[in-house]
C-alpha cells in the first residue's frame, strides 16, 4: 500500500476516533459546567452579593463557563487527535476523564463550605466521583508504566 495512502487513512481513522470519544468527556464537561453554575448561585447568597446584581453575575458566569467549555471541547479533540496519531488515545481518555471527574467532585464539595447543607445523600456522589478520579488516573499510569517496562531495552 502506498505509505501516503497508508498515512491519510490513520489521520481519517484518528480524526473520526477523536470526535466519537470526545463525547464523554464534554459530556462530563457540561454536568461540570451546571456545578459551578450551582456553585456560583450559592456562593452569592452565601456571599451577601445584592440580589439587583444577581442576574447580571449569573448570566456572565454561565456565558464564560459555556465559553469555557465550548474552547475545553476543541481542546480536548486535539488532544485526543494528537493522541491517536500516537497510538496513546486510551491514556488520554482515561486521563481527561479522571481530571473532569476530580474537578467535578471539587466543584461540588465546594458548595458545602459555602452553606449548603451536607448529608450523605449529597456527598455520595462527590466521593464516588473522586474516588472514580483517582482510580481512573492510577490505571493511567499503571498502564503507562507496564508499556514503558515492555518497551525497555533488556539490557539495562
Amino acid at each position: 500500500m502506498d505509505p501516503y495512502l497508508r498515512q491519510e487513512k490513520r489521520r481519517a481513522s484518528a480524526g473520526f476516533l477523536s470526535w466519537l470519544l470526545v463525547l464523554a468527556p464534554s459530556l462530563l464537561a457540561l454536568f461540570l459546567w451546571l456545578s459551578l453554575q450551582r456553585a456560583i448561585e450559592i456562593a452569592l447568597v452565601a456571599g451577601g452579593v445584592s440580589t439587583w446584581s444577581w442576574s447580571a453575575i449569573k448570566s456572565f458566569a454561565f456565558i464564560g463557563f459555556g465559553l469555557a467549555w465550548l474552547a475545553g471541547v476543541f481542546l480536548m479533540q486535539h488532544l485526543l487527535y494528537r493522541s491517536a496519531l500516537r497510538g496513546r488515545l486510551s491514556d488520554r481518555i482515561l486521563q481527561l476523564l479522571a481530571l473532569l471527574l476530580g474537578l467535578l467532585a471539587c466543584s461540588q464539595a465546594i458548595r458545602y463550605p459555602l452553606g449548603e447543607a451536607a448529608t450523605f445523600r449529597s456527598l455520595l456522589p462527590v466521593v464516588l466521583e473522586a474516588a472514580a478520579a483517582v482510580l481512573l488516573y492510577a490505571g493511567c499510569r499503571i498502564a503507562r508504566a507496564r508499556r514503558a517496562a515492555r518497551s525497555d531495552p533488556a539490557d539495562r
